[in-house]
């Protein structure tokens, strides 16, 4: 990165202008994959201090005849206290369509409780409107009332990553780096069911009784929620913290490694690809509205566009900086109020009516 900043420093001072703005995004680039791979060693533990403690059986001073075991030594896994902070991004780096949207601001409030120092990585809404976040430095889910309101935070059983509603009562939860998916009961706040996936499992989303999650290195598998069967949908090398949605009967998911965002159809074939790469970057959460029409944050552009399908593929920004995004990660999107909510990494969450 040194190095970087001294090539920065001598295109600015003896390199012309054009030479400047080749080399500032070429570095931009570096810049950009290099977060990636920080944000990889951060999410799956392996900036995490090991331990071994040692532990000494106390029956040794007293009966040191009949002791069958002296001590024991076990692993302690500590999370590190390395904390990854983005800094504003002031400026576009992108050309954005953009065309005037139809979101009336209906709601905006803080997420409550916990840790200030907060990893927003999913959202969803319940039927009965209330509100699910999950917390990843905290590894806790928040619910807030359909007010806004904050009523109850739920430690996590493990790590914590992107939230699905199933019901009024029941929420899916994928764990991340360990590689499982969590059934939470939110009245009762505890976890009912647990189930090992095949590899780290990020997105994760709900439709007609099966579960759709993103599993890093491997694609997309389901569970089916009758009987707790894990299937394989659809094989794809996807990176770490890869996000996905139901659109109508289809499945939709953002590769970000590659730039593009991928509909499959219920039998696991493409029905189109799309370079999002002119419109927005470093995509995070994804979500879909009645029409079929899908909603794709931008972390890095502070923007979410949309992008419609019904005549030829259409996309178009429809909020930025200027309407308060600011490093937004999650998206979800109320059918039976017709709302969009989006959340940032600190907690700030707008709730917009889709007229």
């Amino acid at each position: 990165m040194e190095q970087k900043l001294r090539d920065i420093d001598s295109m600015t001072s003896y390199g012309s202008d054009f030479q400047t703005f080749v080399g500032i995004k070429e570095v931009e680039k570096y810049v950009h994959k290099e977060e990636y791979q920080l944000q990889s060693l951060f999410d799956n533990n392996q900036l995490d201090e090991i331990c071994i403690k040692f532990k000494v059986n106390k029956q040794f001073q007293s009966y040191l005849t009949d002791i069958t075991q002296v001590c024991e030594i076990f692993l302690q896994t500590i999370p590190t206290k390395v904390r990854i902070f983005r800094e504003d991004k002031r400026q576009m780096q992108t050309p954005i369509s953009s065309k005037e949207s139809h979101l009336g601001l209906a709601q905006k409030f803080d997420i409550e409780e916990g840790s200030r120092n907060r990893s927003i990585r999913g959202c969803t809404f319940m039927p009965n409107g209330k509100f699910v976040f999950t917390d990843r430095n905290s590894q806790a889910l928040i619910i807030h009332d359909n007010d806004g309101s904050f009523q109850y935070s739920i430690e996590g059983h493990g790590r914590v990553f992107d939230v699905a509603a199933i019901d009024n009562t029941y929420v899916a939860v994928t764990s991340g780096s360990e590689a499982v998916v969590y059934l939470y009961n939110i009245e009762s706040k505890e976890v009912v069911k647990t189930t090992k996936t095949n590899g780290p499992c990020y997105g994760i989303t709900f439709k007609s009784g099966v579960l759709f999650y993103c599993v890093e290195g491997k694609g997309i598998e389901t569970i089916t929620l009758s009987d707790n069967t894990i299937s394989e949908f659809y094989i794809e090398a996807l990176p770490w913290g890869t996000y996905i949605t139901t659109v109508d009967e289809n499945i939709c998911f953002v590769n970000h490694e590659i730039d593009i965002i991928k509909l499959l159809d219920s039998s696991s074939k493409v029905c189109w690809t799309f370079n999002y790469k002119h419109f927005l970057r470093d995509p995070r959460g994804v979500t879909s509205d009645n029409h079929g029409i899908i909603y794709l944050i931008g972390h890095a552009t502070n923007n979410v566009v949309s992008i419609s399908t019904i005549d030829n593929v259409e996309c178009n920004q429809i909020l930025s900086m200027e309407d308060g995004l600011l490093n937004p990660t999650a998206i979800d999107f109320d059918a039976r109020r017709n709302s969009i909510m989006v959340v940032s990494w600190e907690g700030s969450v707008l709730v917009y009516n889709c007229n």
